[in-house]
């Protein structure tokens, strides 16, 4: 099966200091998010066409009642490819 490479850094828990609107607008759910953001890479990794993950976010889509991600990947000539998830298709998957 395959397995992406994950980046050092591109599942670093948000933080007060660097993302306070973020914080305060996912206060209530922010556990949830992070474990959410590690489903969003685990599915990511799992397609062929990503190689290495980059970046791993919250999308600005969101709401606090329905969660969604995007992930950044590489494919094999290091071109970018993005991966959408919904909160709904990661329950789903985990």
């Amino acid at each position: 099966m395959h397995q992406a490479a994950i980046k050092p850094g591109a599942l670093t828990p948000y933080s007060e200091d660097q993302e306070p609107d973020l914080i305060n607008r996912y206060s209530a759910r922010l556990d949830e998010v992070e474990v959410f953001r590690q489903l969003a890479a685990n599915a990511a990794a799992a397609d062929p066409d990503c190689k290495v993950i980059s970046m791993v976010e919250v999308a600005s889509t969101s709401t606090t009642d329905d969660l969604r991600f995007w992930v950044e990947c590489s494919d094999n000539n290091g071109d970018p490819v993005r991966y959408n998830f919904t909160e709904a298709e990661l329950k789903a998957q985990g």
